[in-house]
């Protein structure tokens, strides 16, 4: 070996967009999930120089744990659209070296991918009408 070390790679972090239903943590879990997603974009820079890119991923489905937490007519389209054996396509959309999306977050709802965006708005008090 020359003495460089050579570095690249891809980084998912996978949060659980929705592991916390029907848990006393959901309001932890809500916030580890945002603090994931954020992050993303901060640790793509760090990996910039180093040819690691980052992006984080918020799966969605329908699985053992979230069966029990949902109504009956959500648990049929969950159980339609919302394959969790899906999900793993979007890891596997980021993972090859010609794609070089870094930084974002996707949430990965079955077979369907958004990417998420966050902002902070003054938001809206008042009558919509």
């Amino acid at each position: 070996m020359s003495g460089t070390i050579r570095s690249d790679g891809r980084v998912a972090i996978v949060t659980g967009s929705g592991c916390g239903l029907g848990r006393d943590t959901t309001a932890e879990t809500a916030q580890k999930t945002v603090d994931d997603i954020t992050n993303a974009g901060g640790k793509a820079i760090k990996g910039e120089p180093h040819n690691i890119l980052v992006n984080s991923v918020a799966p969605v489905g329908l699985t053992l744990g979230t069966e029990a937490h949902v109504h009956d007519t959500t648990r049929a389209v969950m159980d339609k659209y919302m394959s969790p054996g899906r999900v793993e396509l979007t890891v596997a959309w980021l993972a090859p070296k010609d794609n070089k999306v870094t930084g974002d977050a996707f949430a990965a709802v079955g077979k369907f991918v958004t990417r998420i965006f966050l902002a902070e708005t003054k938001g809206f008090l008042g009558s919509a009408g």
